[in-house]
């Protein structure tokens, strides 16, 4: 078990993203909360020790994040929101801190790009 130097967000979709999603998917099926929620987005960030400064992260991070979850529902940046401001992503999304990231894993942490 090793603890890694990361802190985390787990971001959690709320109603305005889900009717997002049910307006882009091409097909008949209507999303429910529950089948968004299942699986949230978990982020790693820089070790910060309160939720302050992840607060503070987040706000010069959000449109990444913002991106991503987007991203994962429809690839076309065109059918995103605009303009994706903090005040959006805080309507979308509820988000939590956490302060300790434990790898409980055997050998290396792999990492890729996401593009």
């Amino acid at each position: 078990m090793f603890i890694v130097n990361r802190s985390i967000l787990i971001v959690r979709p709320k109603q305005p993203y889900l009717d997002w999603v049910n307006q882009v998917e091409d097909t008949d099926r209507k999303w429910k909360m529950a089948d968004i929620c299942s699986e949230p987005s978990v982020f790693l960030l820089p070790e910060v020790n309160d939720e302050l400064a992840a607060r503070r992260f987040l706000k010069k991070s959000f449109k990444a994040i913002f991106e991503r979850e987007l991203d994962g529902w429809n690839r076309d940046p065109d059918s995103w929101v605009k303009p994706m401001t903090y005040k959006l992503f805080q309507e979308w999304f509820d988000v939590e801190w956490g302060s300790e990231v434990i790898d409980l894993g055997k050998g290396q942490i792999g990492r890729e790009e996401w593009e």
